[in-house]
Formats: C-alpha cells, structure tokens, sequence
C-alpha cells in the first residue's frame, strides 16, 4: 500500500467508524461539562495546483472522501491542536490541548463546542464548511483523594469539508498558538516517544516532592516545522482513541495487530514507588475482573487506558492503594519502632 492509499485509507475507516458508532459513553448528573472539538481537514499536495470550487461542498464525509481533491496524489489529513495560553492558577497552562471550553448556563454541549471553538480559533463548526463525524467516550475528572467529580469531559469530532480552511483568529487571552498536524504522525510504526512527564502523587507544595514519589505520564514527540511539540496528558489519550477508529476492529480481532500509539497509552501510568505501584496495578487488576464478571464492559474500538469508565476506576486503584501503603508503612514503623526500643531498654 503506497503512503497516499493508506492516509486515504485512514480517514475513510476514520470516518466511518465514528460515524457508525453506537455505543458512545455519555456520562450524565450534575456535575459541570466542558467539551472540547477535534478539527479534521484535508491538506493538499505540496504540487496540486488544480483550481478550487469554492461553491462545490461535500455534503457529508463520504462525497468529500471521494472528492477529486482527496484521491490525488500527495495530500493527508490534519489535526487541529492549540496550545494554550500560560495563566496562574490553570492547571493545564501551557498544555497542548484541543480548542473548547466550559459550558455555559442552558447550554447544549452541541452550543458550548461551537461557541468555545468560535470564540478561541474563529472557526464556524455550524456553517457548511464542517461536518459532525461524531463523538468520542465522555471522561469524569475526579479529585484524587476524594474520588469527587471535578468536571465531565465532551470530545465532538468535526471534519472540514470546504477545500480551503478558513482564517483562525486566535484569541489571545486563551490560546497562544494553533498547530495543523499531520495525521500520519499518530499512525507510524515507529513513534517518536518522549521522556516520561513525571508529576508528583501527592504534592505537599508547588517545590517539595510527593512522600509518595512522582507518577509518569506518557508522552510523545511531535515535529512541527522548526520545533518539537510534546504531547500527553488529556491531549495525547483524546489523539489515541481518534487514531485507535482508524483500524478496523474484524482486523484487530484476527491480526491482535494495534497502532504503537494506541499500544503505549494503553499501559498504566507506573509509579516510582514499587509498593505503591504494585497495589495500584492490583486494585486496576481486580476492579477490571470485577466488571468483566458483571457484564460491565461492552466492546468498543477505543483501548486506551483513560478512555471512558476506566478512568474512575484507576484513580479509585490509586486512593485505595494510598491508604492501604500508609496503613502498611505506619504499621512497619511502629514495629521497627517498638523493637529499637526494647532493644535499647533491654541493653
């Protein structure tokens, strides 16, 4: 299969998946939404100089894909990726991230993705230049410790259809840059993996170094132009499950064969602390058998680990594994303590 059959191949399964999907996890209650939109457009070829019909729009995702424009040699899809802007206070300052924003009072999460997307990058998800392919699982923020849910994540999933992309306006406050990257980054054999982002479990203060040791995070390298973007977090995880829709799942099923992205953010975050890391891992394992033997799982395209229910889940493996290593450690320390001192005493 040459480059351009397989990036075609890509976003024609891409779109189909999502657009057949079923099964969405929708994570409903009180708690505040946000959403956030993936923006998809075609690039042409570096030497495709055929003259553009502003007023011939693909109607839906299957008359673009087989548009004239996409079948020639040398074009590839896009992702649109911001960065935003470094605030005091934002635990996500400076990220990577994809445009979107909170809900507002008596809005849809369809109204919030159009106005947040409008107002960071200027781009009009309700005119004819896009099409709604679909919608990624819902993810539950949680504190840590409590387990209280923070906010419920939306991802909406768009594909530009006008053969020109429109202007984007930053606004400046939220976004300090806007990145189109290539799909086919997501999708080699051989991903550009970055140092680990190591953050602390259980931070006693913004310079001090958790008790509990620093979990690691994957990452990844993404080159644009002149530098290196370092992708992780709710970025890199929402990028997996998109990439995972690339793959049909019969060819997965028959083959076991999984995009290497895919493959690394479906592995646990791993704890530098052996104690702690190893009752994590065993509360996932349990929690995991537990809803398997109830029925509480249903087959879905999507395998990274953060994808829809497994997220409270884990963070559930990391409270429980908290308290039983704090119990475990003070209860070794008393004993040792106790012993020196009869030791001592005794002598």
């Amino acid at each position: 299969m040459t480059p351009i059959q397989l990036v075609q191949d890509s976003l024609y399964t891409l779109c189909s998946n999502l657009t057949s999907k079923r099964n969405t996890t929708k994570i409903h209650g009180d708690t505040r939404r946000a959403c956030v939109a993936i923006v998809i457009r075609w690039r042409r070829g570096q030497y495709d100089r055929t003259p553009i019909d502003e007023s011939n729009k693909a109607r839906n995702w299957l008359e673009f894909v087989q548009d004239k424009m996409v079948q020639r040699d040398g074009g590839y899809p896009e992702i649109l990726y911001i960065r935003r802007a470094k605030r005091s206070g934002d635990p996500w300052s400076g990220d990577m991230a994809f445009p979107g924003g909170r809900n507002e009072a008596g809005e849809t999460d369809q109204d919030t993705v159009v106005r947040e997307v409008r107002e960071e990058v200027g781009l009009d998800l309700d005119s004819n230049d896009y099409v709604k392919l679909g919608c990624l699982d819902d993810r539950e923020l949680t504190s840590l410790l409590g387990g209280k849910p923070i906010m419920i994540l939306s991802t909406f999933v768009y594909l530009q259809v006008a053969p020109e992309s429109p202007q984007i306006t930053r606004q400046n406050s939220e976004v300090a840059a806007t990145y189109w990257i290539p799909l086919h980054h997501f999708l080699n054999t051989k991903i550009h993996i970055s140092s680990p982002i190591k953050l602390p479990v259980l931070p006693l203060s913004p310079k001090l170094p958790s008790v509990f040791g620093t979990v690691a995070m994957p990452s990844m390298i993404v080159p644009v132009k002149e530098e290196n973007i370092v992708l992780w977090g709710l970025a890199l995880t929402m990028t997996s499950e998109l990439v995972s829709y690339t793959q049909n799942t019969k060819e997965i099923a028959r083959h076991g064969h999984v995009v290497p992205l895919v493959r690394m953010t479906k592995a646990y975050p791993k704890l530098s602390q052996w104690d702690l890391d190893g009752f994590v891992r065993l509360f996932c394992f349990a929690s995991t058998g537990w809803r398997v033997l109830n029925g509480g799982y249903h087959s879905k395209i999507s395998t990274s680990w953060a994808g829809g229910p497994s997220i409270p889940d884990y963070y559930g493996s990391v409270r429980r594994a908290l308290y039983v290593v704090t119990a475990l450690r003070a209860t070794a320390g008393l004993t040792a303590g106790g012993f020196l001192a009869h030791r001592i005493i005794k002598a």
